[in-house]
């Protein structure tokens, strides 16, 4: 047997110059690496969930902005009923004996003395008076 018959794989199996080196150039391509980027993916379909989500959430808003404008535009009318007549309220006063003051050194009782009479009005602290210190009475 000839060693060329051993290598072939089958009947017909004869090829020619051209062919072998055909062969070799196929053998020496491997597959290219796949075009899809696994983050950019999720990413671009993120992308498309929040602008799907985001149409609805704009929808939505605009419905009810032309809904509280329409309501703001056309007055309400009242149907049936008797017609509304508009009368000075009443208010009623406590008489002055039951008013509580605030105590004089209050935030309201010292703003309304500022008001009335300037700085000169405040009420007095009640600190005893500052007394000067110096480093030789500490030694």
């Amino acid at each position: 047997m000839r060693e060329q018959d051993r290598l072939s794989d089958g009947p017909g199996d004869e090829l020619g110059p051209g062919e072998r080196e055909l062969e070799t150039a196929l053998k020496s391509l491997s597959p290219a690496r796949p075009g899809v980027d696994a983050v950019g993916a999720a990413f671009s379909a993120g992308r498309h969930s929040g602008r799907r989500e985001a149409r609805l959430w704009r929808g939505a808003a605009g419905v009810f902005l032309l809904a509280l404008a329409g309501s703001w535009v056309v007055p309400a009318r009242h149907r049936g009923g008797p017609p509304v007549v508009e009368s000075p309220a009443l208010v009623s006063v406590p008489a002055a004996s039951s008013v509580v003051r605030p105590p004089s050194q209050s935030l309201i009782m010292l703003d309304k003395a500022v008001r009335d009479g300037g700085l000169d009005a405040l009420p007095d602290a009640g600190l005893p008076p500052a007394q000067a210190v110096r480093a030789r009475d500490r030694v």
